[in-house]
């Protein structure tokens, strides 16, 4: 993976003793059930002292409503053991720019594209393009070629899940699903494979060119309606055209959230999504700083040496150059991914420029 994750102390702000912990865990089943009861309309769980802020979206249609129910008791009950806030919302009353802005995760545990108003759209776009994380779970892949009446085309929201349509998805059944990137913080403590049922849902085309895919289904495993070209079918993935927006098809079930597997990847998950596009990082001999918002230059530590990540394009090439402007080393990728030896290479600062179609992302790099 081209960069390392600071793993969050999951110890750090629990609430000591017996009669505080079960305290806390009552708070939360009372909150779950007011929500599966629908009363209200946001719904917030407080954690000492967050680390950050997630809206849930779970509405409670008449496809969905148990794992929605189980969906946010989960979140809630991790929210509670990890020190992060919650608030659960059942539709999109309150979404607005200002409202959004309070979080750095949404997690849309279902509602579907076609549904949302041009100004509910127009707060989305703005709260996915300040760089705040968004997790989109089974339904929330719900883009339709063919719209009925009142419908809304929102071709922006497509492109963010990947550029695809759903068409339709094969009797609920098990299948094996495949880790494809085993280096990747939402994957970590993930098995190379592993067995769900769900819906498998199926998709005008692959989204693997336009996205970074974590996991496949292996469709040799169960019998789909329509086999995707070559057998590829993605399950899982990152869009790294935004900051931390990540698409998981599968979900329908509300078994997801009492299988281990499904629930490491919804915790790596939210943790992934709450990191804030960095301004300055810093790990064990080494930093990094962004000299512009906008660059998508990622540096971190692998193994002995450095890696860079470029999120969102495909560069040429990236260089290396000292504080004279002297090129060190030179690379090039078709991935955005790239690692060198640290080894010969003096405490100091250089520059890490991406090359690309699209223009120059450096970034400027101290080695102590």
């Amino acid at each position: 993976m081209p960069f390392d994750l600071v793993d969050f102390d999951e110890e750090e702000g629990i609430l000591k003793g017996n009669l505080m912990q079960k305290s806390r865990v009552a708070l939360v089943s009372i909150v779950a059930i007011l929500i599966a009861l629908g009363l209200g309309s946001v719904f917030t769980t407080f954690a000492k002292s967050p680390r950050f802020r997630v809206l849930v979206l779970a509405e409670n249609d008449q496809y969905h409503t148990p794992m929605a129910i189980a969906g946010r008791a989960w979140i809630e009950k991790m929210g509670a053991d990890s020190s992060f806030a919650v608030d659960t919302i059942a539709n999109l009353d309150s979404i607005s720019t200002s409202f959004l802005a309070k979080y750095q995760v949404f997690v849309q545990l279902n509602w579907w594209a076609f549904r949302w108003t041009k100004d509910k759209e127009t707060a989305f776009e703005a709260y996915i393009n300040s760089n705040r994380g968004w997790i989109g779970i089974h339904a929330a892949c719900l883009c339709h070629a063919t719209l009925e009446a009142g419908e809304d085309n929102w071709t922006w929201y497509r492109t963010l899940i990947g550029g695809i349509n759903f068409v339709q998805h094969p009797a609920f059944q098990n299948a094996t699903v495949i880790v494809e990137d085993r280096t990747h913080p939402v994957t970590r403590g993930l098995p190379a494979t592993f067995s769900r049922s769900d819906e498998w849902y199926e998709f005008d085309k692959d989204p693997r060119p336009n996205v970074h895919v974590l996991m496949r289904v292996d469709e040799t495993s169960y019998t789909p309606i329509t086999r995707a070209p070559g057998g590829d079918h993605p399950e899982i993935w990152t869009n790294e055209n935004y900051h931390r927006v990540l698409v998981c098809a599968m979900g329908h079930s509300p078994d997801e959230f009492t299988d281990p597997n499904f629930q490491t990847f919804l915790r790596n998950a939210i943790m992934w999504t709450a990191e804030p596009m960095p301004s300055a990082v810093r790990t064990p001999g080494i930093s990094y700083r962004v000299p512009e918002k906008s660059s998508r230059v990622v540096i971190g530590k692998q193994g002995r040496g450095i890696s860079v990540h470029v999120a969102g394009v495909l560069p040429a090439g990236i260089r290396l150059t000292d504080a004279k402007g002297r090129v060190i080393l030179a690379a090039q990728s078709s991935t955005g991914d790239f690692h060198f030896d640290r080894a010969g290479l003096k405490n100091g600062i250089y520059v890490v420029t991406a090359t690309c179609a699209s223009g120059e992302f450096s970034a400027i790099l101290c080695l102590n």
